[in-house]
């Protein structure tokens, strides 16, 4: 952006995370990184107060500080802006799915036109705004152009159920305040890695295709993928459209898609990985599946399966534990979250639990959909079910059952 562009950071804390949000990792980079890519160059100026932008400073872009947005619709915002010629604009998008899919637990504003407001600003008066001016803001509607995934599971079952079809695009913007929002902002940002097409990025997936040979979509896929130095990956895994940083080992026969591994990440073998940005020194065990998550630098994931699910740092789900990421089996209820105190509904029908830094989930537990592991939080499975002493005087062949560490005869009715 040649546009010169401030970023209002009011000290905006993750919820349950307790960091910074500028910090809140989205495909492995912190807020902040893709801020200033959107914005720059030059790197956009960044205020915890109105009063620090310099009163002759006009003509400028003003963000919240967590907001997540794309350079593509900075462009078109800022050229929308212009032309409205308001003094004062503010970013509004029309209700779609996009909106719909995205906004829950979101601090963005409903105007009376029905259009949803973000906090994006461009001020074409000199000096810093106040406060009353950012509330009454010109609202500028950008034209997004959406691009709807509908849910092949439900559609092969041929079960309708609302709220599972998303929309993603390339003009995407997004406010981060709840840590559901990272599953969110994760999917989002991988589709804008991919599918906003420069012409550097143009010619690299031309010579991708070249690669490939005969067209073919998982070849294109495998093409398409980035390894950073030293890498170590089996023959027979597979690895379609991902990030690889530096030292990272898959497996044999894993599967990793979408996703983006930071340096010296593990996935075993046999693993099933989709979508998911994993932290650098994280691991994922064999045979487990983790599909739309974030594992924070050093989590560890070792169990059947995680979907939409956010492990902090060094947090660790051990094997026999689950993550269950669905409240209702028929389809009709939200998961429920906390949020400022309040249970609500988390505007999803999936959603897996929050494990926080260096948290750990032992074996046999099960956490339950949208529920917040706090950090340090060491939880194991009722010790009465755990099989300490088993006596030799056993009835042979006759069934028996956990009871208080030891093990007591089936009751036959």
């Amino acid at each position: 952006m040649s546009a010169l562009a401030f970023v209002w950071d009011q000290g905006q804390a993750l919820e349950f995370l307790d960091e910074p949000v500028a910090d809140a990792l989205i495909m492995n980079r912190p807020l902040r990184a893709h801020q200033d890519d959107a914005l720059g160059p030059p790197a956009p100026t960044r205020v915890q107060a109105l009063g620090e932008i310099p009163p002759q400073a006009r003509d400028y872009l003003l963000v919240r500080g967590h907001v997540f947005l794309t350079r593509r619709l900075v462009h078109r915002f800022v050229e929308a802006a212009r032309a409205s010629g308001a003094q004062t604009a503010v970013l509004a998008l029309e209700p779609g799915l996009y909106v719909r899919s995205t906004r829950a637990l979101m601090d963005v504003e409903d105007g009376a036109d029905g259009r949803v407001r973000y906090g994006v600003y461009w001020r074409a008066a000199p000096g810093p705004p106040t406060a009353s001016e950012l509330a009454g803001a010109t609202p500028v509607v950008v034209s997004i152009k959406e691009h709807p995934l509908r849910n092949d599971m439900l559609a092969r079952r041929g079960v309708e159920a609302e709220g599972f079809d998303v929309a993603l695009t390339t003009c995407a913007v997004l406010h981060i305040r709840h840590w559901s929002h990272l599953v969110i902002a994760n999917y989002v940002a991988l589709f804008c890695h991919w599918f906003d097409l420069t012409p550097r990025k143009a010619l690299r997936y031309l010579g991708a295709l070249v690669r490939a040979g005969w067209p073919s979509r998982h070849r294109l896929l495998r093409a398409l993928s980035v390894r950073g130095r030293r890498c170590n990956v089996h023959a027979s895994a597979v690895v379609e459209a991902s990030l690889l940083g530096d030292q990272v080992e898959v497996g044999p026969c894993a599967v990793v898609r979408g996703c983006v591994l930071g340096d010296r990440v593990k996935i075993d073998s046999f693993a099933n990985v989709n979508y998911t940005s994993i932290g650098a020194g994280g691991y994922v065990s064999f045979h487990t599946v983790c599909n739309l998550s974030v594992l924070y630098p050093q989590a560890m994931l070792c169990q059947i399966g995680a979907q939409m699910t956010v492990l902090g740092r060094r947090a660790t789900a051990l094997s026999g534990s689950l993550l269950m990421d669905l409240r209702d089996p028929y389809l009709v209820e939200e998961v429920k979250v906390l949020d400022r105190g309040q249970r609500v509904a988390s505007g999803r029908k999936l959603l897996g639990p929050l494990i926080g830094h260096d948290a750990i989930v032992a074996a046999g537990v099960t956490v339950a959909p949208g529920v917040v592991v706090p950090a340090g939080a060491y939880l194991v499975r009722d010790p009465a079910g755990i099989v300490r002493r088993v006596e030799d005087t056993l009835e042979p062949r006759a069934p028996h059952m956990p009871h208080q560490g030891g093990v007591a005869p089936v009751k036959k009715r």
